[in-house]
């Protein structure tokens, strides 16, 4: 008789907060933070890959999309190129599947809009 154990391990959920969202309306540009915590409150360990909407349009160079890497659950974003709009009102994060976690997805519509355009 053999003696045998399987492990199977679940990927756990995970919460993507997003915060100090701004674009500046002038340079078409984003900067925000993102922190990636999981289904006990704590910043995710390695990298994340995630993919960023701006008004429901994926942001991409050309025809391929941006992938941006979360560092240990945080992704601090500066001077990002955003698609030029006439009004800013969604920003979404999403996440891939990963061997621990499940993918994911939040968005914002706290946008600080610096450099306004009146039309």
């Amino acid at each position: 008789i053999k003696n045998t154990t399987t492990f199977q391990v679940e990927r756990s959920n995970i919460t993507i907060n997003i915060s100090n969202t701004t674009i500046n309306n002038k340079t078409h540009t984003l900067s925000m933070k993102i922190t990636i915590k999981d289904y006990l409150g704590n910043t995710v360990s390695g990298p994340n890959k995630c993919i960023i909407k701006v008004n429901g349009v994926t942001l991409k160079n050309g025809t391929q999309v941006m992938y941006y890497y979360t560092t240990d659950g945080v992704l601090n974003l500066k001077n990002i190129p955003v698609p030029q709009a006439k009004n800013y009102t969604t920003v979404e994060v999403i996440t891939q599947d990963r061997l621990a976690y499940k993918s994911q997805r939040n968005t914002t519509t706290v946008i600080k809009v610096i450099n306004q355009y009146s039309f």
